[in-house]
Formats: structure tokens, sequence, C-alpha cells
């Protein structure tokens, strides 16, 4: 105030000062600089609690670490500048400030200079491959707990891990591209046109049955029985879905024929042909060859057609089973790497282990198929020893309370063997479904299995945005029961024809567990009526679900993907008075006059949906929960269906009466 000409004045009530400044009308500029001066004063001088996070985990490691005197000097500078430090472990390693401002700021750039300077120099990261059962470890409790005792040990700590593909004895990965093949009367193996092979891969993957289109004749796939057969004449053949080369051919002038090219020409072109280029010239025996890629014909010396076909690479009669591996990056300060990837190791290692069931003397290799199914669902390793003149044996490989709840599961099967599916039967509970004691249970899908990553899988093609916080599988015995026994006699009634389908469907404001842990299911009985009339609606597309899931309280969504059999379906116009499926086309045959068509099909919202009019045919399997990014969620969504059909708003069950148990681990 003194340095400004200005009378300045303090008056205290309690607690609260209030500071008086005054000066002549003249001086005012005067009052209003010392005023700045005064509150730019107090805020530096204010106590102020600030938060310093490392940006690299394993640097705020070394830099509390007693190992280090990086810490010595921090600490030494905050009793300097008399602000208070505390060093907060949980979540993540971080610094609590208190203390003025501008001291806070200088403690944060001393810090900041440090770890670029002294800090980082130190550390390093090494990466090396493990084996790939070791990607269900890391997530454990026992690795989460072995990981901090890395960092108390060595100031290192595994960082991530991705599954590296190993390459089999042919030097081709193992998931190499596939294509469909159909096997003539000469047992030749002719390949599909490669848009129907793309669908027929597509559908295969979700489905037993599909139906499809090729060259104007109408055909079913059963890729169970691995059969094509002709919806017209009913013709079986043999279908084939291998691993496949382009091979390329030219029209022979003399025989009209399409003869092969040489094996380096045909690589030369597919090469050429991928990478999106027009033409391709080659020298072979002294002359020189023309080719125009994008209208299939060989130019120079001569003019002929073109084509380029898939050729099937059969699998060796001796497969070897090869293991791909798991990359894993630990980081740390250099000197210490190889002693912690060392420990990483043996650890990862005494986490494994493995155990021998001895199987029944009479099983039959597809019951024994099922049991190795049962092991591989849960992600361990299967291998099978026969010795002769022992008995024969199968050995499973994986973190000890996997392997061991396995042992159990597979125990009951060899129990149940001779009285339930002796010799030709197999068991008509899903092959991934664990034991259970009530009527209706949900189980946890383990991140690390075949089941998540394929039902992931088809959730991400139209809603890949979004973040799957978990997959619970539905057992309710009453409704497989029934979908089972409905299964059959749709078999039964279409020769084969179930086509059965996974696909979603959202609740809505009904909670999902008031729909799977009823003994009806999904129930049409409490649906509107929607564009297709009065029924239970599904859709092949999980973004066209997502705009009727059901929000939980903390704010994810959740819907159901359900296995519904479709079997014969017909597409129909939009129909609100629909209460049934249309009846079949009268034939020569009265059988066919008597039945009408399973389900109907449409299109709406961006997504092809099925519509069922029996309870029956649909089963709740799977409850998906999951949430969008804040981030992705406004650029992604997909936008919402013009028309919305029905969706079951369903009444609250009534209590159930035992034997019918409530569903346990429900959200």
């Amino acid at each position: 105030s003194d340095e400004h000409s200005v009378l300045m004045k303090i008056d205290r009530e309690g607690r609260t000062r209030t500071v008086n400044l005054m000066a002549p009308k003249k001086w005012e500029s005067h009052l209003w600089d010392a005023e700045d001066q005064i509150l730019k004063f107090i805020g530096n001088q204010r106590r102020i609690r600030s938060n310093y996070y490392f940006n690299d985990p394993v640097a705020a490691l070394v830099c509390v670490s007693k190992s280090f005197d990086f810490m010595d000097r921090i600490e030494e500078m905050a009793l300097e500048k008399g602000v208070k430090l505390v060093v907060n472990y949980e979540p993540h390693i971080q610094l609590i400030l208190w203390g003025a401002r501008e001291f806070i700021n200088d403690i944060h750039s001393f810090i900041k200079s440090l770890v670029n300077e002294k800090i980082l120099p130190l550390l390093s990261t090494v990466q090396f491959n493990g084996r790939h059962i070791y990607s269900s470890l890391f997530d454990s409790k026992e690795f989460i707990a072995f990981n901090s005792q890395l960092k108390d040990d060595f100031c290192s700590c595994v960082l991530s891990y991705q599954i590296v593909l190993k390459k089999n004895e042919n030097g081709e990965k193992e998931d190499s591209p596939k294509s469909w093949f159909w096997v003539n009367d000469e047992k030749q193996l002719i390949p599909y046109p490669e848009d129907v092979s793309k669908e027929l891969m597509a559908y295969s993957a979700r489905s037993s049955y599909v139906s499809y289109k090729c060259e104007g004749r109408r055909y079913n796939l059963d890729a169970r029985s691995m059969c094509q057969i002709n919806r017209e004449t009913g013709a079986k053949r043999k279908i084939l879905c291998c691993p496949a080369v382009y091979q390329w051919y030219y029209i022979d002038l003399k025989s009209f024929d399409f003869k092969p090219y040489k094996l380096s020409i045909s690589k030369e072109l597919e090469a050429t042909y991928k990478s999106g280029r027009d033409f391709h010239s080659l020298s072979y025996n002294g002359e020189k060859y023309t080719f125009d890629l994008k209208e299939f014909v060989q130019i120079a010396p001569y003019e002929v057609p073109i084509k380029r076909e898939p050729t099937a690479v059969l699998p060796p009669e001796k497969k070897v089973e090869v293991e791909n591996e798991v990359e894993i990056s630990l980081r740390g300060p250099k000197e210490n790497l190889a002693s912690a990837q060392l420990k990483v190791l043996e650890n990862l290692k005494s986490m494994i282990t493995k155990e021998e069931i001895e199987l029944p003397s009479d099983s039959t290799p597809r019951w024994e198929a099922l049991l190795k199914q049962i092991a591989k669902s849960r992600g361990l390793l299967i291998s099978s020893d026969a010795v002769p003149g022992q008995a024969r044996k199968i050995s499973i490989e994986g973190p000890q309370d996997v392997v061991n709840s396995t042992v159990i599961k597979l125990q009951s099967e060899i129990i149940n063997f001779h009285s339930s599916y002796a010799g030709t039967a197999v068991p008509e509970k899903p092959v991934e479904w664990d034991e259970q004691t009530d009527v209706v249970e949900m189980f946890e899908v383990s991140r690390y299995s075949e089941e998540w990553r394929n039902i992931t899988s088809q959730f991400k093609e139209t809603l890949p945005e979004a973040d799957v916080k978990s997959i619970k599988r539905i057992q309710n015995k009453w409704l497989w029961e029934r979908y089972v026994q409905h299964r059959k006699r749709v078999d039964t009634k279409n020769s084969g024809r179930v086509n059965e389908k996974s696909l979603f469907h959202g609740t809505s404001q009904t909670r999902p567990d008031q729909i799977f842990s009823s003994e009806e299911g999904f129930d049409k009985r409490f649906s509107e009526k929607g564009l297709w009339g009065e029924a239970n609606y599904f859709a092949e597309n999980a973004s066209y679900s997502d705009h009727y899931a059901f929000t939980t309280y903390n704010g994810d969504k959740q819907i159901l993907l359900a296995r519904v059999i479709t079997g014969d379906s017909i597409t129909c116009d939009q129909d609100r008075e629909l209460r049934m499926p249309p009846n079949k086309p009268s034939t020569d045959s009265d059988l066919d006059q008597k039945y009408m068509y399973d389900t109907v099909k449409g299109f709406t919202g961006g997504s092809t949906v099925y519509m069922t009019y029996s309870n029956e045919k649909s089963y709740p399997a799977y409850l998906i929960q999951y949430r969008f990014s804040p981030y992705l969620a406004a650029q992604y969504r997909p936008t919402a269906p013009q028309y919305r059909p029905a969706v079951p708003h369903y009444r609250p069950a009534a209590p159930q009466t035992k034997p019918f148990a409530q569903p346990t681990g429900t959200t």
C-alpha cells in the first residue's frame, strides 16, 4: 500500500478479514493496481493440495524406491520450500503435495526434470515369448500379487502381453484363409464362387444350418454333417472347408480347356492381383508375357482369357499341433531385467498344472471328442496318449483352479457314460455348460476362452466401439429341454432344415432376468404389435438391439444373445396384424399343405430381423453387459431405426415355487 500511496485498513470480525483500500479520487488507478497486487500475493501464499502423476508407471517405481536417492532429493526440496509431501501407492503411485502454489509448481518442475534426465535413461523394456497358455494367468489374483512383489524386488513389472501366431511345418500360419469346396462324382474338389464362399464362411460361423443361392439354385448347408442339400431335388453332396491357395489358368487354344500356369507364374500373378495393380509382365522361356488382371486376359505373346480359382490345400495325414505363443513386455532398470525375466517365467510355469484322466475302454471317438471340447472351451491344452497295452488317457494342462474344476466335470461325465449315453448318444446340453444344482444358474464366461471370442466377434461386427464388461452364460434346464424338443420336431418336419441362428434381443425397460429365469422365456403374449405383428423379435446386428438395451443402475447396457430356430423362413412385407407365419405354398404333396413357415424374416433399422410366433423357438443363451466410451459414443454410435418394432414388455414374474429356483449371480 505504501508503494502505491494507498491507505489500507483491515477489519477483523471473528475469522473473517476485510481489507479496505482508500486513496484520493485522482489516484484511482493506483487503487486498482494495489488491489491486483494484493490479490496475487494472497493467491500465491494460499496453501493448496496438488497431485503429481507419473506417465511411466515403472519410472514411478524407481522414483520412490529406496534403492535410489531420487525420493530423498524431492523430500529435501519439499522441506526447504515448506511443502508437505506424501506418497500414495494405491491405485497408482502418485505424489501428494500441500503448500503454496508457487512452491508446488517449482517442485513439479523439479520432479519432471528428474524423471526425464535421470530416471528414464536407466530404464529399458524387454519383450520375450512364453507359452500361449500363460495368457490366461495375467489377470489372476496370484499373478497380480506376484507382479507387486516383482515391483518391490526388481523395480520392474509386466506391462502387457499379446498372442503371437507361430508357424506350422509348412511355414503357414494356423489361421490361413479358408475357402469352401464341393465334391463331384469323380471325387474332385470344385471351388464355390468367391462371393458364395465368403457368404458361407460368414454364416456357418453363426449357425449349423445355412440357406444360400448358387448359380440360380437354392441349397441348404449342414455344417455338422458337412453336406450340401439341393432344396428342389433333395440331392446331397459332400462339402469341405479348408485352407486354399489361388491358382491361375489360361485357355489352351488346341483343346479349348482351361489349363494351369506354372506354379511360379501363378504366384507372381496372385501377388500382383492382391496388390491392386491391373497389369503384369514377366519373361518365360525367352518370351515376354503381359497380363490384364482387371479384364482377366493374357495380352502377349497371344491373347487368351485367363481365370483365378482357389485350390484346396488338404491337411497332412498326421497333423502336428503347434501351440501359439504369448509375447510378454517387461519394463524396469536395465541392470535388473535379466533377473526379473527369469523370475517371471519361473512364476508362470509354477502356476500351470497338468492332470491325466483315464478313459473307459469302450468309449467312442465321438464321446472322447466331446470331453476334449469341454476342456478346450475352458482355455485348456488337451492331448491324448495311446500306449499299446495300457489304458487310454487324455491330459489337460492349464491354471490350477481351472484344471481342478474341469477334472471334476470330466470325471462326472465318465461316471455317467454307461448309464446316460453309452456308445452312440450325445448329451443334449451344450458342451460348454458347467455343472449346476439349481434349475437356473448363471456362469461367467472366461475372457480367454473360445466361447468369449466367438460371442464378442459377432457382437463387435456392428458395435466395434463398445467395451464388453462381462458375458454370462444362462443355464435354464427347463427352457433348454423345451427348446431341444422343439428343435427335434422342426428337424423332422423340415427334413433337416433347422437353420439355428445366434441372434440379439434387447429387452428395453424389462430386466433380462425376468425373461431368462422364468418358465416361459421369451413370451410374445406380452409384446405390443410391431411392424410384423405380435411376435418375439430378434436381430442379426447387435447395433439394432442396442437401441432397445436394458440400462443398469451404473449406466451399463445389457442385451441377450439368443439361440433361435428359424427353420423355413419367409420374407414378408410389414403387416402389423400378422399373428402367425403364412402357410407354405401348395404342392403335389399333401404333407406340405399342413405346415406353415416357421418364422418371418424382414429388414428394418439396418438389420435383418426374425420374428417367431411361438415361444419354443428361442432360448436366451447369454447376457452381454457393455458400455460405450464417452469419447467415441457420439462419433460411432449407429442411428436409431426409423420404425421401432414391438419389444416384449414382460409383467413381473410371480414368485416361483420349488423345484423351480431363482437364478444366481444375476444383476
